[in-house]
């Protein structure tokens, strides 16, 4: 709205932000401190800007684990 007065009289706030990427999915995972995990929950990522963080991870009790094959009932998503 300011751009399109001739001459803006209003009171404008600017506030910063940034946005962030996931370089590695895996690592992130990890340092997320998952606790009192119940059952499983199975993440199939994508990435097409890095392949390296594509893959199937399985998060329960016992931690994260990367899946060597992918798993029909994971979560599809991309980074």
């Amino acid at each position: 709205l300011p751009f399109l007065l001739n001459n803006p009289r209003i009171h404008q706030e600017h506030y910063p932000y940034f946005m962030a990427r996931i370089v590695d999915v895996e690592s992130f995972l990890k340092q997320y401190p998952f606790k009192n995990v119940e059952g499983r929950l199975t993440l199939s990522i994508t990435d097409e800007k890095a392949e390296w963080n594509s893959g199937t991870f399985t998060i329960d009790a016992n931690g994260i684990t990367r899946e060597s094959e992918t798993v029909s009932e994971a979560l599809a998503m991309d980074v």
